[in-house]
């Protein structure tokens, strides 16, 4: 961006005002937007967390006896043969 603007003002296609104001938009934006990126990583891992918690499959009670089920993933693996 200030390339371009810079090439712009050497060829005489914007004015030093319009210069000045598109190196203080690329500033502006460049300085805040990693703090807004942070704040937002922020918010939305609290949102995750705070929906892990509510929807944590053991803090809820199912059946008629107060237990919750288990679950097992078993992975089996066994040497390819033919015949």
């Amino acid at each position: 961006s200030f390339i371009i603007a810079a090439f712009a003002l050497g060829k005489g296609l914007i004015s030093v005002q319009i210069y000045a104001a598109i190196v203080w938009a690329v500033f502006l934006s460049c300085t805040t937007s990693p703090f807004i990126l942070l704040s937002l990583i922020k918010y939305f891992n609290k949102q995750q967390l705070e929906y892990l918690k509510a929807t944590n499959p053991s803090k809820q009670i199912t059946g008629s006896i107060g237990m919750t089920p288990l679950y097992l993933h078993i992975k089996c693996t066994a040497p390819a043969s033919w015949g």
